[in-house]
C-alpha cells in the first residue's frame, strides 16, 4: 500500500487523474497480447518494496477506520438482497466515519470526510433516510442523488476522481454497482475487472476506501453457494474486493451482516437490530450484537434445514462432509458447521423427509404414493 498521497497542490494531480481514468486503455491492455518488439525500454522501471527498510518500523499495521470491518484504501463490497436493508446500513456506516458516532456499537477508529454517489434512490428517499439517521448539521459528509454518473465512462470517472481529489474523503460510497457501472456486462470478468483496477488506482494514490453497494443472486441460483459465490455476476466482484459483506434477513427487524471475506485480519459476523421512533420522521437507531458462528437460533436452524432440503434436491445425495462444507463456505465454523447439518438432519428425519442411505449419504425421502393411495372402501 503506498503510504503517500498527492496534495491538492500537486502538479501531477491532472494528469494523475487523466492516467487513472483511462478506462478504454485500462481495460485494452488488460486483454492486449504483449508485442514484445513494441516494448518502449525508455519507461520508468517498476518500484519495489524495500523489505529491510520496510521491516525496520515492524510489519505495518492494519490501519482500520471501523475496526475488523473497513480499513484505509480498502474496497469492499456489500450484497443482499433488495429491501433487506443495505442502504440504511450503508447511511449508518457513513455517518459513523463521518461523526466518530458508533456504527451498529462499534466505534469507528478514524474519522473523516464521505462522499455518497447514489444512482438508485431519489432525493427524496435520501434525504428522509438520512435526516432520520442523523446527518442534519454533519459536515464531513456529502450525498448526491441520482446525478448520472457513471464510473464506467471516462467523463463520469473523471467527475468523481476530481471530486476525490477536492473533497479529499476518507471514504467514498457508491451504491449500486448496477447503475454507478453502466454499460459493463456484470457477469463477464474481463469488463469487470478494469472497474476494480480504476477503483485501486485512486485508493492507493488518494488514500480513499470505497464501499460498493451491490445483490446477490437470486435465491434459486444460490442455494448451495458460498456467501462470496452468492455476489450477483462475475466471481471477480468477490475475488477482487479487499472485504465481502452480506447482509441477509434475520428475525424480527433484525439483518445478519456477515464478513465472507477479510484480507488481512479474521472475519467478522454481527447481527443488527432496527429501531425507530413513532411517526414518518421519527429517528432510526441500529444497534449491533455478536453474532457467533457456533450460536444458531430456531429460524436459522430452519434456515440451514431448507438449506440442506435444496442442495439434496439438486444433488439427489450428499455425504455429510458435503453438506459441512457447504455450511463452512457461508461463514460457519467447521464445528458449528458440523453440529448444524447433525440437527438439520435428525429435523429432517422426524419430519420423514431426509434418510440416511447404506452408502453413508444422504437423500430426500420420496413419498410413498403406491402405500398411500386410498382403497375404494376408505372413499366410501
Amino acid at each position: 500500500m503506498n503510504s503517500t498521497s498527492l496534495s491538492a497542490s500537486d502538479p501531477e494531480d491532472d494528469d494523475l487523474v487523466d492516467r487513472l481514468l483511462d478506462y478504454d486503455s485500462v481495460r485494452d491492455s488488460a486483454q492486449a497480447t504483449p508485442q514484445l518488439e513494441r516494448v518502449d525500454t525508455t519507461a520508468p522501471r517498476i518500484k519495489y518494496l524495500d523489505f529491510d527498510e520496510i521491516s525496520k518500523e515492524g510489519i505495518p499495521p492494519m490501519l482500520w477506520i471501523i475496526m475488523g470491518w473497513l480499513a484505509v484504501c480498502d474496497i469492499a463490497l456489500i450484497g443482499g438482497p433488495g429491501g433487506v436493508g443495505k442502504s440504511t446500513l450503508i447511511a449508518a456506516l457513513a455517518l459513523s466515519i463521518a461523526t466518530g458516532r458508533p456504527w451498529c456499537g462499534i466505534p469507528p477508529t478514524r474519522t473523516g470526510k464521505v462522499l455518497v454517489f447514489d444512482e438508485e434512490q431519489s432525493f427524496h428517499d435520501l434525504a428522509r433516510l438520512y435526516l432520520r439517521s442523523g446527518a442534519k448539521g454533519v459536515e464531513n459528509l456529502k450525498v448526491s442523488s441520482l446525478q448520472g454518473i457513471n464510473m464506467a465512462t471516462d467523463e463520469g470517472a473523471a467527475l468523481v476522481a476530481k471530486e476525490i481529489k477536492r473533497e479529499r474523503p476518507l471514504v467514498v460510497i457508491l451504491d449500486s454497482a448496477t447503475q454507478v457501472f453502466v454499460g459493463i456486462d456484470e457477469n463477464a470478468a474481463k469488463e469487470v475487472a478494469p472497474v476494480f483496477r480504476r477503483l485501486s488506482h485512486l485508493a492507493s494514490e488518494f488514500q480513499v476506501s470505497f464501499v460498493i453497494v451491490h445483490h446477490l443472486k437470486k435465491p434459486s441460483e444460490n442455494s448451495s453457494a458460498s456467501h462470496l459465490n452468492m455476489i450477483r455476476g462475475s466471481t471477480v466482484w468477490g475475488t477482487q474486493a479487499s472485504t465481502v459483506w452480506t447482509a441477509t434477513a434475520a428475525d424480527g427487524d433484525a439483518i445478519d451482516l456477515v464478513q465472507v471475506k477479510r484480507r488481512g485480519s479474521d472475519k467478522q459476523r454481527i447481527r443488527v437490530h432496527y429501531s425507530a421512533e413513532e411517526g414518518e420522521q421519527g429517528a432510526i437507531t441500529l444497534t449491533g450484537e455478536p453474532l457467533s458462528a457456533d450460536s444458531e437460533t430456531p429460524a436459522s436452524g430452519e434456515r440451514v434445514y431448507e438449506t440442506l432440503l435444496r442442495h439434496l434436491r439438486e444433488r439427489g445425495h450428499a455425504k455429510r462432509r458435503e453438506l459441512v462444507a457447504l455450511l463452512a463456505g457461508e461463514g460457519m465454523t467447521e464445528s458449528a458447521a458440523d453440529q448444524a447439518v447433525g440437527r438439520a438432519v435428525n429435523l429432517g428425519k422426524s419430519r420423514n423427509s431426509i434418510e440416511r442411505t447404506g452408502q453413508g449419504t444422504y437423500r430426500i425421502v420420496e413419498p410413498d404414493l403406491e402405500g398411500t393411495e386410498e382403497s375404494d372402501d376408505d372413499r366410501e
